[in-house]
């Protein structure tokens, strides 16, 4: 199985706020057999951790094994670009 990060280097699509700001990272986990296939449906059904997609452009692509994967984003967390001052 491979894991793919979405939207981390610059060119990729990323989800940006009105500001043009990065607000999320997708991380996508794509079976390279079967078996791979049946273990990550059964654990997308157990939990809600990610989400289990069929995509139907894969189904035309020979070279994948399998036209499904999951995903989840994650928030970024945006760091302020000046110190605050504590106390």
């Amino acid at each position: 199985m491979k894991a793919r990060f979405e939207g981390m280097r610059p060119g990729e699509p990323m989800i940006v706020d009105e500001h043009g700001r990065r607000i999320s990272i997708t991380l996508r986990l794509v079976p390279e057999t079967p078996e791979e296939v049946a273990e990550l449906k059964k654990f997308c059904r157990m939990t809600d951790a990610f989400t289990f997609i069929i995509d139907e452009e894969y189904r035309e692509n020979s070279a994948h094994i399998a036209p499904v994967y999951a995903e989840r984003s994650f928030s970024v967390v945006q760091r302020p670009s000046y110190p605050e001052a504590v106390g």
